[in-house]
């Protein structure tokens, strides 16, 4: 952001879809999110209500673009390992609970 390469690092296809100063209020965001002290960091809430903000700006309806390379097998390796950790979960608490 220092040497103004901001649209030059954010996919075309935003910029593109957005108005820069939307853009820009994203990227000052994230750069504020990034500080390297907590204290300056951003609360959740904080965040959250500048991401509703730039939501309302655009109107009621936000329309999401779905990227068309998405395969349902990656979401199936993200549910598989999920659910390979749950079980390991699973089985973790009820060792503990014939333990005690």
């Amino acid at each position: 952001m220092d040497e103004n390469r901001v649209f030059e690092i954010i996919d075309a296809r935003v910029v593109k879809e957005s108005k820069k100063e939307e853009i820009m209020v994203m990227a000052n965001l994230a750069r504020r999110c990034l500080n390297l002290n907590g204290k300056k960091r951003p609360t959740m809430r904080e965040v959250t209500i500048e991401l509703e903000g730039i939501r309302v700006s655009k109107g009621a309806a936000v329309s999401y673009v779905i990227d068309q390379s998405y395969q349902d097998d990656d979401y199936s390796e993200i549910t598989r390992s999920w659910d390979t950790t749950t079980s390991i979960d699973t089985t973790l608490k009820s060792d503990s609970a014939r333990l005690l």
